[in-house]
């Protein structure tokens, strides 16, 4: 299984370097942190389905997400962003990748930033 961690996208030049690479190269799961990902400095909306296109599967974040106003009244609208588990009711993000691993269960948390991913077998 090949996973690639894209640590900060920052900006218009972030986003084209990660979509060229994602272009040419295959992974089987993808996790991008992209809280300064629009002008260096937050998310919106067009920039969210922008990297999600490029094959991005979960997107972390952190403070700089608030950067721009309208991801607070958007984040419940985005299927790959992990949200802080403070932030709303939907505390856990999901990813069925199963037919990535060859165990059945695998659970990820962090108690410091109070994210939690759960990658669930089909049984």
């Amino acid at each position: 299984m090949k996973l690639l961690f894209i640590g900060d996208i920052v900006g218009r030049s972030g986003r084209k370097a990660v979509k060229n690479h994602l272009s040419h190269n295959q992974y089987d799961f993808i996790i991008g942190n992209v809280e300064n990902s629009a002008a260096g400095f937050g998310i919106t909306d067009k920039v969210y389905h922008e990297l999600k296109d490029t094959g991005i599967n979960a997107m972390t974040a952190g403070n700089h997400t608030w950067d721009k106003k309208e991801t607070l009244s958007l984040i419940n609208n985005w299927d790959v962003f992990i949200r802080p588990a403070n932030l709303s009711n939907k505390l856990v993000c999901i990813f069925d990748v199963s037919s990535l691993f060859s165990f059945s269960n695998f659970s990820y948390s962090t108690a410091s930033t109070s994210i939690c991913i759960s990658i669930l077998s089909k049984s």
